[in-house]
């Protein structure tokens, strides 16, 4: 039997269900805001138990998302750090990135409810969040074992080119995994298709992080490699259908997602999908880019963040450690 309430409706009570179901309609709104943004159900779905999460956190202290940004912050800060269960089943403090992605995932939320004029203030804008390591660590890219690598890709196979055509594009592009994975037909457009050295693809980058805008002109190679993976047929693909998808029996033509291209990436290259990145920043910066064009084509909002990333990759090098051996009589 349903059970109801004997609770007298007060208006206390009857404000407070208000404020909730327009609480729901706001986070609603947001989440539809951030899919149509990323393209990314994953995302998605992260956000969402997120923000379901730190609400029923609120919930036990008797607060809401609306209530007094001085007593939501130090809550935030709190269930930010709220320990996560790994693999094992065991139980352990968040890494410092999974921290601050819970709280990038409610300041995202509030920062859409201050712009629709819901809500004045954000609290998650006083709570810490941690340093970060860099995730490249210490180590250069080989260009000559991702060369060889690449070389060895058969392309006589549609796998075969469909891997090289993406794994190219991430080493010259430098973009992220969400970038790369969240390409649509209608991102690509062939210009200068009567030129003597080929046709050229200009890729529009619509998922980029903070929700900007890219583009790239690949070069006539890099375009003919990507071309070649779908061949005649790739003028008539439907308006939206993803550029990478599945080879695979069971999800053949759906869009490969972030796990698979990063699998693939390590099974090709034996590098994770990250190293691609940092391929491309160090190959620039050898080629002489300026930090500022390398932050652009990496998508950096803060140009100190491009140069602790070049300073990274550069930590294991030591330009004098010849001159060092000579000095001791071993080189």
């Amino acid at each position: 039997m349903l059970e109801v309430s004997r609770q007298p409706v007060t208006a206390t009570t009857l404000t407070a269900f208000t404020n909730d179901v327009a609480l729901d309609g706001l986070a609603a709104a947001w989440l539809h805001e951030k899919t149509n943004r990323s393209g990314s159900v994953s995302t998605q779905r992260t956000y969402r138990t997120f923000l379901i999460d730190f609400r029923a956190a609120l919930t036990q202290q008797a607060l809401n998302l609306d209530s007094d940004p001085r007593l939501v912050a130090p809550l935030a800060q709190a269930w930010a750090a709220r320990e996560v269960i790994d693999k094992n089943g065991t139980l352990k403090p968040p890494s410092a990135a999974y921290h601050n992605q819970r709280l990038a995932a409610l300041a995202s939320f509030y920062e859409y409810a201050i712009r629709r004029g819901i809500l004045e203030r954000d609290p998650i804008a006083t709570v810490s969040r941690r340093p970060i390591q860099d995730n490249i660590a210490a180590q250069p890219p080989d260009f000559e074992a991702l060369r060889k690598k690449l070389a060895v890709i058969d392309r006589s196979d549609l796998a075969g080119r469909r891997d090289h055509a993406l794994l190219t594009l991430a080493l010259t592009t430098g973009r992220r995994l969400a970038e790369l994975t969240g390409l649509r037909s209608s991102d690509l457009l062939i210009t200068e298709a009567d030129s003597p050295s080929g046709a050229r693809l200009l890729v529009t980058w619509r998922r980029t992080k903070g929700g900007k805008s890219a583009a790239d002109k690949l070069p006539a190679s890099l375009s003919r490699d990507l071309l070649a993976f779908y061949g005649p047929a790739f003028t008539t693909l439907p308006v939206g259908s993803p550029v990478w998808v599945s080879l695979s029996h069971n999800a053949h033509g759906h869009a490969l997602n972030h796990t698979s291209v990063a699998a693939l990436c390590r099974r090709r290259l034996g590098v994770n999908f990250h190293a691609l990145r940092a391929a491309c920043a160090v190959a620039m910066e050898r080629s002489g880019a300026r930090v500022t064009e390398i932050q652009a084509q990496l998508g950096h909002t803060d140009l100190s963040t491009t140069s602790r990333y070049l300073s990274a990759l550069k930590q294991a090098e030591n330009p004098y450690a010849e001159t060092i051996l000579t000095m001791l009589g071993i080189a």
